[in-house]
């Protein structure tokens, strides 16, 4: 009777020891004061994913590789936005893209956006942080670079 208690026992600790590693978090690189884990690269995946479907077509390698890169060029993004932006009062400019997403989308409202973001295991604020420095970088380079580019529009024509 002993004899499969302990079999019993061994079993219950192995299955948990099995579950307790496959949720275990790694970090994958590391960015100043930024660290990005398994975890962030497999929802960065979700979001790239939405953004554009037939990435489900690739590798699934392909796929994190793009998601571990598209994270590092936020995180460098978001650093050297910081230098000339304030993040907390730009909440008018990321209403005003994200409604243009949802318009794009064909999207009733904003409730039903968060809808298909919470089926998409996708969070709603992390999604509107990223569209903010993508607007503010794309406002960054523009800014900077405005006055560089110069149209021909003879040739144009």
């Amino acid at each position: 009777m002993s004899k499969i208690k302990i079999i019993i026992f061994l079993i219950f600790t192995l299955t948990f020891v099995q579950f307790s590693y496959g949720d275990s978090i790694e970090i994958k690189v590391k960015i100043n004061d930024e660290i990005i884990t398994n975890l962030d690269i497999e929802n960065e995946t979700k979001y790239l994913l939405y953004l554009n479907p037939k990435l489900i077509e690739l590798e699934k390698s392909k796929i994190e590789d793009l998601a571990r890169n598209s994270l590092i060029a936020e995180i460098i993004k978001k650093i050297e936005l910081e230098k000339f932006f304030d993040f907390t009062n730009n909440n008018q400019l990321v209403n005003k893209i994200e409604k243009q997403l949802i318009k794009k989308r064909n999207i009733s409202s904003v409730e039903d956006y968060k809808k298909i973001l919470k089926d998409k295991d996708l969070d709603y604020f992390i999604v509107k942080e990223k569209l903010l420095i993508e607007t503010l970088w794309n406002k960054l380079i523009y800014d900077k670079y405005k006055d560089n580019v110069v149209i021909n529009k003879e040739e144009l024509r």
